[in-house]
């Protein structure tokens, strides 16, 4: 379906968070930081969690197995305000080198795990660094899943996979339904190169300036019908994050910049949308109802 053929252009966003902790950016896993808890991050769950509240917008914390342990409590949190928990992977490794063998068996123990902890259905499943491939979907619709929200369609993100959705039902505007599997395209905006850039979140929208953004925004805008975000933990931070020596200053930088602002730029960004005529919705409805 084209954008011209959606439903009286009916515009949607969904809000998502990649529970994982700090010490879970790919860059610093091979460093094998001493982990500690204060600078963990995870706890920003609640805040984010608030604020979706403020909108009334139910979304998705897609979680690592590594971090349950510190994160259940928020986590149950996210359960009772109606969010729901998608997987992250067992660990943040990505997963383009992984085996087929232990991909199904990591995450079948991840999905496993959360199900019996949290008590409740995980149905949605997003690649650590976006990196997914058409096996590995298959994969996940084998387990049980019902959506999956790995897709970037930005070559020079670390780790990104090559998912081919030119065969997959086109269900909206960056919607798709892939051999039985919804798949939601994180958001792009395409330039008139033809080249992209990631407005989706992360450090890309954290680290540009607001006049930047907002015209990001409305070029986006005139393109798409539907935006996906998504959050990390440490990226709402109000803490001082620590700084890493192994690391050059730019990554220490995407690290540690902006965080103490990011939870109001996106309390802008969601008003952003609310003015632009957005409807916010839940992935695993849409998933399992349609838009």
């Amino acid at each position: 379906m084209s954008k011209k053929s959606s439903p009286a252009n009916k515009k949607i966003a969904f809000f998502t968070m990649d529970v994982e902790s700090f010490y879970d950016v790919s860059f610093l896993m091979p460093l094998k930081l001493e982990r500690k808890e204060e600078f963990s991050c995870e706890d920003n769950v609640t805040r984010y969690v608030d604020l979706l509240d403020e909108f009334g917008i139910k979304g998705t914390f897609f979680t690592l197995e590594t971090s349950l342990d510190y994160t259940e409590p928020f986590l149950k949190y996210a359960i009772e305000h109606g969010h729901d928990i998608g997987v992250h992977g067992r660990t943040h490794d990505n997963v383009l080198s992984m085996a087929e063998d232990k991909f199904r068996d990591e995450i079948k123990h991840a999905k496993d795990a959360l199900e019996k902890r949290l008590g409740v259905p995980v149905e949605g499943y997003r690649a650590p660094n976006f990196g997914i491939t058409d096996r590995k979907l298959e994969i996940i619709k084998e387990l049980g899943f019902k959506y999956d929200s790995s897709f970037l369609d930005f070559p020079l993100e670390y780790g990104v996979g090559k998912l081919d959705l030119s065969n997959a039902e086109k269900v909206y505007d960056c919607i798709h339904k892939k051999d039985g599997i919804t798949e939601f395209s994180v958001s792009v905006l395409t330039l008139a190169n033809k080249e992209t850039i990631p407005v989706s979140g992360g450090g890309y929208l954290r680290l540009v300036p607001g006049f930047l953004m907002r015209d990001w925004f409305r070029r986006y805008i005139r393109q798409h019908d539907t935006f996906v975000f998504y959050v990390h933990p440490f990226e709402i931070s109000e803490k001082k994050l620590p700084k890493i020596k192994e690391i050059s200053w730019i990554r220490n930088m995407y690290l540690r910049y902006f965080t103490k602002r990011h939870l109001n730029k996106i309390r802008k960004l969601i008003k952003y949308l609310k003015k632009k005529g957005f409807e916010f919705r839940n992935m695993s409805e849409v998933a399992s109802n349609g838009i």
